[in-house]
């Protein structure tokens, strides 16, 4: 591996700019292809962030002598495909249970309005997870997280406690971004000869879970 980590991005959507948005502030790391499913906007975001390769073969990115690493930004249903396209692997899961329900689907979105899903952990922790685009508010406006230690309510880049006392999260970690920070840890790994916390190994039963609960919810429709 040279001076700078060489990255391709599979996925040109609004996560994938996300994390291009983020790699921009990592020093080191270079992206030099992208990949997407139409291929004028592919050319088009590369275009805009200077990536030398543009392409909509997985394949074509793969061949690249000086390619150090991928990150995927595909839907979730292709995550599967692609892992098996990129590496060999072997592990297993934690979650013990599964079960989600959905509403009706949106005419013109063609996502469900509600959604629950409900996990249960080799360790017996217990996870529900409700979504709802029938709020006040655009999609997104807030997330509120139920744990052993508290309530917690996220709204944009502010966090408050089930009393809407609000946290001081200001200096927690270098970005408030998310996906900067998930992308600051992988390249970090890759120069410290670890394994990321994103690696496909570490998030592989969560697509296994998902699939799972995807074939559930085709087979109640």
């Amino acid at each position: 591996m040279g001076s700078k980590i060489k990255v391709a991005l599979i996925g040109a959507g609004a996560f994938g700019v996300k994390h291009l948005d983020g790699i921009k502030n990592i020093a080191d790391v270079e992206v030099v292809s992208v990949i997407g499913r139409e291929l004028d906007n592919t050319k088009e975001v590369a275009k805009r962030y200077g990536i030398a390769h543009a392409g909509t073969d997985l394949q074509d990115s793969l061949a690249l002598k000086e390619l150090d690493a991928v990150i995927l930004c595909t839907p979730t249903q292709m995550h599967a495909a692609h892992t098996v396209d990129l590496f060999a692997y072997q592990t297993g899961g934690t979650i013990v249970a599964a079960n989600a329900l959905q509403g009706p689907i949106h005419p013109t979105l063609g996502i469900a309005m509600d959604m629950s899903i409900q996990l249960k952990s080799s360790t017996g922790a217990i996870c529900t997870l409700s979504l709802s685009f029938n709020n006040d508010g655009p999609i997104g406006t807030f997330f509120r997280y139920i744990c052993d230690s508290g309530t917690y309510i996220a709204r944009y880049d502010d966090l408050v406690d089930g009393k809407e006392a609000k946290i001081d999260v200001s200096k927690v970690d270098v970005s408030m971004n998310g996906i900067e920070l998930q992308d600051r840890e992988f390249f970090a790994a890759i120069r410290e000869g670890r394994e990321p916390n994103a690696s496909v190994s570490m998030v592989l039963p969560c697509y296994r879970t998902l699939h799972q609960l995807e074939q559930q919810l085709a087979r109640g429709a």
